[in-house]
């Protein structure tokens, strides 16, 4: 009786899910899976991230350690961030990146991250209510330690922490277990909306320890952040640059025949409890295909080198 009462369930979900008005979508973050890097004065550092050795004021990034590194240890392309937290005249500097600008200070609880509205370089826009951030992540703790990440969708200027959140729309927060995670692992963040509207930003911040509590000697390292969502809000791919996706006996077929020349798609493929059961790449003219797989329902999710973001619900028999 309870197994027919899970399969019913299950199948109900799947209805659910197949009737929603929208496909689930996704927004491209700048520099998502940290591909590109700079050189910022002497430190090289994520195209759009930053960290402490760019912090301001600038008296004190000076004396900062430099706690992130581009690690060859990627779960796609060829590199992701590795943060570390390292301890300083009896001080631990939290390694942190962010998509905004960090604002240090010799007390942690004093320091917070902050969208710079008029530097590109500061901010990430958002137009749209996301449903959740999702990424994933390698983790070596210190004794007692917990990497955490932090997501907010604000109009305006915003920081965290901050005690005013006049401009916050929404708000998640993921935090890790004191736990060694050797391989890939997922993390998805619930977005609690606090106000309705849209937002006009998106402010992420990643830490290797648990922020102003850090432990000396905790490793993180990340890979392939995304928003994701039910409502339509990002740019779709033009007429060439779309991939025909079909569900086949025990198989899901990527058409990419029609595809331009100079247009190529990282793929990841999810099944309905999140777990990743592929990644690849699609480029023209292939007619890709993932085999052997169990009937059900499937995410695919697909991000071109030129932005664009795909995402389609597939049900293989």
């Amino acid at each position: 009786m309870l197994i027919y009462i899970l399969k019913v369930m299950k199948n109900l979900f799947i209805l659910i899910l197949i009737g929603l008005p929208e496909l689930v979508t996704g927004q491209t973050i700048e520099n998502s899976s940290f591909e590109n890097w700079e050189m910022e004065g002497f430190e090289n550092e994520p195209v759009d991230w930053s960290s402490i050795k760019t912090a301001l004021p600038q008296s004190l990034a000076d004396f900062a350690p430099v706690v992130l590194s581009q690690s060859s240890d990627a779960l796609s392309g060829s590199s992701s961030v590795r943060l570390e937290n390292i301890s300083v005249f009896g001080v631990v500097a939290n390694g942190v990146l962010t998509n905004g600008r960090v604002y240090a200070d010799l007390n942690p609880d004093n320091g917070y991250m902050e969208t710079i509205t008029s530097d590109p370089k500061y901010n990430t826009p958002c137009t749209f209510r996301p449903d959740s951030l999702i990424g994933w992540y390698k983790y070596t703790p210190s004794s007692g330690d917990m990497l955490n990440v932090e997501v907010l969708l604000h109009t305006g200027s915003a920081k965290l922490p901050d005690v005013d959140s006049t401009n916050f729309v929404g708000y998640g927060i993921y935090v890790s277990a004191n736990t060694t995670f050797a391989s890939w692992t997922r993390f998805s963040i619930p977005i609690d909306y606090r106000s309705a509207g849209n937002p006009a930003y998106v402010l992420i911040i990643l830490n290797s320890g648990n922020k102003t509590n850090a432990i000396d000697g905790s490793v993180a390292l990340f890979d392939d952040l995304s928003l994701i969502g039910t409502t339509v809000g990002i740019t779709q791919p033009l007429f060439g640059n779309s991939i025909n996706v079909y569900a086949g006996f025990n198989q899901i077929n990527f058409d990419a025949r029609e595809l331009e020349k100079d247009i190529r798609y990282d793929l990841r493929v999810h099944d309905i409890l999140g777990k990743l059961v592929h990644r690849g790449s699609i480029s023209s003219g292939s007619n890709y295909q993932i085999s052997n797989l169990y009937p059900g329902l499937y995410i695919c999710n697909m991000v071109s080198n030129k932005g664009f973001t795909i995402t389609n619900k597939v049900i293989v028999q």
